[in-house]
């Protein structure tokens, strides 16, 4: 769609487009209908391979123990292990986060 079309406002992501290319590079109007759906089986391959990759990317930024924390042993004293295996999860990651100080009056 270039700039002389009317679009609403609507844009389109990088992901996408990366579906687009996909689909473009595979497809065209003599496609028949199995390679329809090799193309869609090729998107859900890349879809699962990205949120894999995120998933373990996820789990090396957070090297430490959750048990041995002092939020977690806090914790433990209050809640069931029931509760805190529930919730260890999003601990976890917040844990991961790096966190800076705010110094008043500094534009961010």
């Amino acid at each position: 769609m270039g700039k002389n079309h009317f679009a609403a406002g609507v844009s389109t992501t990088s992901r996408v487009e990366g579906l687009h290319k996909v689909l473009s590079d595979h497809l065209n109007s003599n496609s028949r209908l199995m390679e329809v759906l090799e193309a869609f089986q090729k998107i859900e391959e890349n879809h699962t391979k990205f949120i894999k990759e995120e998933l373990n990317r996820h789990s090396k930024n957070i090297s430490n123990n959750i048990s041995s924390t002092d939020l977690f042993k806090e914790l433990s004293k209050i809640y069931s292990p029931y509760v805190l295996q529930r919730v260890e999860q999003k601990i976890s990651k917040a844990l991961s986060y790096k966190h800076q100080e705010l110094i008043p009056n500094e534009k961010w």
